[in-house]
């Protein structure tokens, strides 16, 4: 037989000190217990980062997006004001227009020419005897001019000649038997007005023609704030089911909680 007999010691030695087996257990325990610790503490902070980095963009994108609805607003202002802009403008053309067309419809040389045409109408009709006297009325301003104007009455019409001149209207009237013919400035002027068709307003067909493309980029910045409130949405529902998850998890690593809890309250009785 050998002389010696190698027995296993029945506790383990470190360092020349007896260790019990409880008190080895009770340390693996607690070392376990602060790798979890340790682990859940650097998903906290990869988890936190990431939730930072998660405001930081969607501070960038609510600030972009009060940006554009902003620029929205104006744009909306800059085409109302457009638009009354275009009504002014139309409404002083057409009163520019008016003013012109009662200028000239009223100037001597145009009355002087509308007299013209209506003694060469009668002088073309047959049907009125020589001897019939002819009655012509004209505006006042006129009068200095009477005697051209019988001269140029004269020389179309030899029947005898009543002139008169009346300040009350702008109106000529040529009058031989029972024929009349009447010119009146404001009367050719709205006849003039109603044959251009002019509306005081911009037609609306007009006015969306002009800002088609103004309202088509509107339309698509107004589709995208849409699609980005709605991906703003889904984003913070997902955050709020990652913060949840991480509420369990920081639950769990909360001391006299997890797997390891009652062995350690265990190890503490021992």
């Amino acid at each position: 037989m050998p002389r010696s007999i190698p027995i296993p010691p029945q506790t383990p030695v470190i360092d020349g000190v007896v260790v019990a087996r409880d008190q080895l257990a009770r340390g693996v325990v607690r070392m376990r217990v602060d790798n979890d610790i340790r682990h859940w503490a650097r998903q906290y902070v990869v988890r936190s980062q990431r939730e930072i980095d998660a405001l930081r963009r969607q501070a960038m994108r609510d600030g972009y997006r009060d940006g554009v609805a902003a620029a929205l607003g104006d744009v909306v202002a800059h085409l109302m004001r457009t638009e009354q802009m275009c009504d002014r403008w139309r409404t002083e053309m057409i009163a520019q227009m008016r003013e012109l067309l009662s200028t000239a419809t009223q100037h001597p040389q145009a009355l002087l020419a509308a007299l013209d045409d209506a003694m060469n109408t009668f002088a073309g009709m047959s049907c009125v005897p020589p001897g019939v006297p002819l009655i012509v009325v004209l505006p006042a301003r006129l009068k200095p001019q009477s005697d051209d104007i019988r001269a140029r009455i004269g020389a179309v019409c030899a029947a005898p000649l009543t002139l008169e001149f009346r300040a009350a209207h702008d109106r000529i009237s040529v009058q031989r038997g029972g024929a009349v013919i009447e010119y009146d400035p404001q009367d050719y002027v709205a006849r003039a007005e109603a044959a251009l068709d002019i509306d005081p307003h911009v037609p609306r067909a007009d006015l969306s023609a002009m800002l088609a493309s103004a309202l088509a980029s509107l339309r698509r910045r107004v589709d995208e704030l849409n699609a980005m409130n709605e991906s703003s949405e889904s984003r913070e529902s997902n955050e709020s089911n990652e913060w949840a998850e991480l509420n369990r998890a920081r639950a769990w690593a909360q001391p006299g909680d997890g797997p390891f809890a009652k062995e350690s309250e265990d190890d503490d009785r021992d």
